[in-house]
């Protein structure tokens, strides 16, 4: 298991020194009138052949990570692993989160980890309209903790304006309890079309149902009353939310500002279904050194 960080690697040095055959004491110094000058500098050598890019060997291109207080990831040869470790006892110090509205101070301290989507092979998703997206699909496994807690957000900007209104636009979820993979170490497919019923807003916004409803509704509830809602890559401006970032239009989300337990999932890949593609991200190992 290899864990997806920067590794340094200390080499330490080594003095070599040229021993002399005869122990006897040393010779008087010669003679130093006579030491030639150095010659010119050589001409600099040909710069060598740029290295590869090790992100794009590990990642797929448009994903960005962003883990939230005790949260790391591996990435092992069935996927992208997404830990978190138990801080019932040893807490986390609040301010990874949104200071925002009713959340200032923001005391929430849970670990929290986000796999955001932003591109395709056809450009950037922000700006895309929402009525275009047709479905959502992850493979997963649960390792170890609270079962299918896997989930996505969506950003919608629900007038199309460009621009994020923290008051007005939706934070779109499709609820954990919709995607239920409870089966330990089995991988599994959850595919999330978008005329399933579990499409939910935080707030209530939109249209659609608030995310803590019983009952969700398919994403048309928010694109026929909204028909130019589009995909925003925004600061979401949520208690919830990373303080003071951007965050992808497409997010898959462990965790939640206040979970506090062991958990671990696996994540093969992610699929997302735009007009008449369908756009796969998979994880796969990372280079062997």
């Amino acid at each position: 298991m290899r864990k997806l960080l920067t590794v340094t690697k200390y080499l330490p040095f080594v003095l070599l020194a040229t021993l002399g055959c005869n122990p006897n004491p040393l010779g008087y110094p010669g003679n130093r009138t006579n030491i030639p000058s150095p010659g010119r500098d050589g001409a600099p050598g040909q710069n060598g052949a740029p290295g590869q890019n090790g992100a794009s060997q590990v990642y797929p291109d448009g994903v960005t990570l962003h883990m939230l207080n005790s949260v790391d990831f591996y990435l092992e040869k069935d996927g992208l692993t997404l830990s978190s470790a138990d801080t019932t006892v040893q807490t986390n110090a609040p301010g990874a989160f949104e200071v925002t509205g009713t959340c200032s101070p923001n005391m929430r301290v849970g670990n929290k980890a986000f796999v955001g989507i932003s591109s395709t092979s056809d450009g950037d998703i922000s700006g895309t309209l929402l009525s275009s997206l047709n479905s959502l699909e992850f493979t997963a496994r649960k390792e170890d903790g609270a079962n299918g807690f896997l989930y996505f957000n969506l950003l919608v900007d629900c007038d199309g304006s460009g621009t994020w209104d923290p008051t007005t636009d939706a934070i779109v979820t499709v609820s954990p309890a919709s995607l239920a993979f409870d089966v330990p170490n089995l991988m599994t497919t959850i595919p999330i079309p978008s005329t399933a019923s579990v499409f939910r807003s935080v707030g209530a916004r939109c249209g659609l149902p608030d995310h803590l409803a019983a009952s969700g509704a398919p994403l048309s509830a928010l694109t026929t009353p909204y028909p130019n809602a589009k995909l925003i890559e925004a600061r979401p401006q949520d208690c919830g939310m990373p303080k003071a970032r951007k965050m992808s239009p497409i997010l898959l989300i462990q965790g939640d500002s206040n979970f506090d337990t062991v958990l671990r999932t696996t994540i093969r890949s992610i699929k997302v279904g735009i007009g008449t593609k369908v756009h796969t991200y998979q994880f796969s190992s990372p280079p062997q050194w």
